[in-house]
């Protein structure tokens, strides 16, 4: 369990803790939606470490029932775009659909993401238009 100001986090469930004023409600509220932005991110780190470092053995770790798919996806991501590469003002999803692409596009298109505040299927579209027209 994880407590972050006026709520614990569990397996499944948020458990709100006592009476909060509507700031204190805020502060907890946004810690939360940061971190949701964020754990695509720390599963790839981890589990590109995790390989670095166990190699195979990593995988022992991994509780019965989490996607290997998904590990892989985000390890994938993770390792295409390092930390100082990453824009975080758009989300996880738009590092995703650039993977693969040319070093010198990928910071270009994701400040355009940003800047025109494009939705990831938004996204994702104009990617398919500019390989459409190369």
């Amino acid at each position: 369990m994880v407590n972050i100001g006026a709520f614990t986090l569990a397996p499944s469930v948020l458990i709100v803790n006592g009476m909060q004023d509507i700031e204190e409600w805020e502060k907890s509220a946004r810690a939360v939606f940061a971190m949701q932005r964020s754990v695509y991110w720390w599963i790839g780190d981890m589990v590109a470490f995790g390989e670095a470092r166990f190699g195979d053995d990593f995988y022992q770790a991994v509780p019965e029932g989490v996607s290997l798919d998904l590990l892989t996806r985000c390890a994938i991501v993770s390792r295409e775009f390092p930390p100082g590469e990453r824009n975080m003002n758009v989300s996880w999803s738009h590092h995703q659909a650039l993977v693969g692409w040319a070093p010198e596009l990928k910071r270009t298109l994701l400040a355009k993401a940003e800047s025109g505040n494009m939705s990831n299927a938004d996204f994702r579209e104009y990617l398919s238009r500019i390989k459409g027209n190369r």
